[in-house]
C-alpha cells in the first residue's frame, strides 16, 4: 500500500518520534501511526506475504540515493499480527511483547551486528556503516545513526504473514525528510 503523510508545520522531525505501520487484512486497511495516534489510512485489499530480507535505513530497491534515511533509529520491531491501537500507544510510550524481530540497536561502538533479542535468528548485519561512530544515544538506551548515503542494516530472510506490524523510533538529522527516506522495508528473497 502507498500512503503519504506530511507532518504539520509545528512537527519537529529532528526530535524522537515513534512510527508504526499496521496492515489489517480483515479490514483491508493499512494505517500509519505517529507517536501512538493514527495519521493516515489507505484501503489495501492485500499486502502479499513474503519471505525476504529486512532493510533498515536504506531500501535495497535501488542502488542510488533515492530511498535512504538520514538520522537515527532505535528499537525496530516487526510483529506477525495486527497490533491494536491501544498496543501502538503502549509501544509509543514504552515497550511491548512478542515481536518476531526485535533489533533494540543498543549494541554500541565497534559492533558490526544489530542483535535480534527474540532468539529467532534475525540478527542484522551493518552494511557501509562506520561502527566506531554510528552508534549513538537513543530514546531507549542506544541507537544507530544513518548517513543517508549507503548505510543500512540487513537481516536474514524472514517470513511476514498477511497481517503484520512494523514499528520503530526515529529522528531525522535534517529539518526536512530526505527524498522518500526509508525507515524499514522488506524485499522478497
Amino acid at each position: 500500500a502507498n500512503a503519504e503523510w506530511y507532518p504539520p508545520a509545528n512537527f519537529d522531525i529532528t526530535k524522537w518520534h515513534h512510527y508504526a505501520g499496521v496492515f489489517d487484512p480483515s479490514q483491508q486497511v493499512d494505517t500509519l501511526y505517529v507517536d501512538g495516534s493514527p495519521v493516515v489510512s489507505v484501503t489495501a485489499t492485500a499486502i502479499f506475504p513474503v519471505t525476504g530480507q529486512v532493510y533498515i535505513g536504506k531500501d535495497d530497491y535501488t542502488l542510488d540515493n533515492y530511498r535512504n534515511f538520514i538520522g537515527s533509529m532505535d528499537d525496530v520491531r516487526i510483529y506477525n499480527y495486527v497490533v491494536s491501537a491501544s498496543e501502538i500507544q503502549t509501544l509509543a510510550s514504552s515497550t511491548n511483547k512478542n515481536p518476531m524481530l526485535h533489533l533494540a540497536l543498543d549494541d554500541g561502538a565497534g559492533s558490526t551486528n544489530a542483535w535480534d533479542s527474540t532468539g529467532l535468528g534475525g540478527n542484522g548485519a551493518l552494511v557501509n556503516i562506520n561502527t566506531a561512530s554510528a552508534w549513538t544515544n537513543g530514546i531507549l538506551n542506544g541507537a544507530l545513526s544513518f548517513d543517508g548515503v549507503a548505510d543500512r542494516v540487513v537481516t536474514p530472510a524472514i517470513a511476514t504473514p498477511s497481517a503484520f506490524t512494523v514499528s520503530c523510533w526515529a529522528k531525522s538529522a535534517t529539518s526536512t525528510w530526505n527524498a522518500s527516506g526509508c525507515l524499514v522495508c522488506e524485499r522478497p528473497a
